[in-house]
């Protein structure tokens, strides 16, 4: 009989999952189901803490997933109900209260309405852009707590950090949860702060949204986004809505503003550059495609001086991108 069980994997990231999925198989196969459940239990209450055993399987909260200084079960209620009663299994999430059951795919909880097909990245090859400085500022500020990323994207596991819950609408190796339920997974107050970056453009109501996360927030919490102003049609999959200033401070009210604004990043020459870029992908050869190369050229090369050229509102009025920070 085995008398030690291999490391708990602390990221998951192509391929990895399904080496240790067949793993746990095999040790379940040559040393019994209760060895390895009592092993992997054991080893995951000294990482993780008691794990009450009417809510979640025991081998598996951390079976699967990088490392995490939170529990999935402490956080999740039902989408349907609302719930918080739910028992997370190896394969699947089932509510209690209304016995709605929900798949869980190499450790990710997958929420979305009956017949309601997740789009599935799990062969991504690249990792989408990392945390901006006000967003790590947060990470950092409550590291002792837990920080909802909405819409995480494919995180590097350089960009991880265990207090966040890598939250997407699609299946990509690294996230946490996947929802595509009007109701978030989540409990009510649960999260000390949240982040997402370049997402509301692509939510198809961001106001419900906006609602969801003001309730999954503790209150006196904080919350940070950014998103499109003047930039061109880039779905992924889908784009929806670009937003001025006064948008964002509409589609955010619920909350307390603290600044909105425009960070360096979103500033106009970088839209320029977006637009020129999908112009050109489109433009057909002659005159105007090659001044709007030679456009394109100057903004690469010194967009700084285009930006500085614009008078304050200017630079608000034609911007990439706005942000809002603000509190419950």
């Amino acid at each position: 009989m085995a008398t030690q069980t291999d490391r708990v994997v602390t990221r998951t990231f192509s391929g990895r999952a399904a080496r240790l999925s067949a793993r746990f198989r095999e040790t379940t196969r040559e040393d019994g189901l209760a060895t390895a459940l009592s092993l992997t239990a054991r080893k995951l209450k000294r990482a993780l803490g008691p794990v009450p055993a009417a809510d979640v399987e025991p081998s598996i909260e951390g079976a699967y997933q990088r490392e995490r200084a939170f529990r999935l079960a402490d956080l999740i209620a039902c989408p349907g109900c609302g719930s918080p009663r739910v028992r997370l299994e190896a394969e699947r999430a089932v509510c209690r209260k209304c016995r709605a059951t929900y798949p869980r795919k190499l450790g990710t909880l997958m929420f979305a309405p009956e017949n309601t097909q997740v789009l599935s990245l799990l062969e991504q090859p690249c990792f989408t852009h990392p945390y901006g400085d006000d967003a790590k500022a947060l990470i950092q500020k409550y590291r002792q707590g837990v920080v909802l990323d909405y819409g995480a994207g494919h995180t590097h596991p350089d960009h991880q950090h265990p207090n966040v819950v890598l939250h997407e609408a699609v299946h990509y190796d690294t996230v946490d949860v996947v929802s595509l339920t009007p109701r978030l997974p989540y409990r009510d107050n649960s999260f000390d702060a949240i982040i997402s970056q370049a997402v509301f453009e692509h939510i198809q109501r961001p106001w419900e949204t906006a609602a969801e996360l003001h309730r999954v927030l503790k209150p006196g919490g904080e919350i940070h986004i950014d998103t499109a102003f003047m930039q061109p049609y880039h779905s992924d999959p889908f784009h929806f809505f670009n937003m001025t200033i006064p948008g964002v401070r509409e589609i955010f009210k619920p909350f307390n503003e603290v600044r909105v604004g425009v960070k360096p990043y979103q500033l106009p020459s970088f839209g320029y550059r977006m637009q020129l870029q999908v112009m050109l992908n489109h433009m057909a050869p002659g005159v105007w495609r090659e001044r709007m190369e030679s456009l394109l050229r100057d903004l690469q090369t010194d967009g700084a001086a285009f930006d500085n050229s614009l008078d304050e509102q200017g630079r608000l009025y034609v911007a990439a991108g706005v942000y809002f920070h603000g509190t419950k």
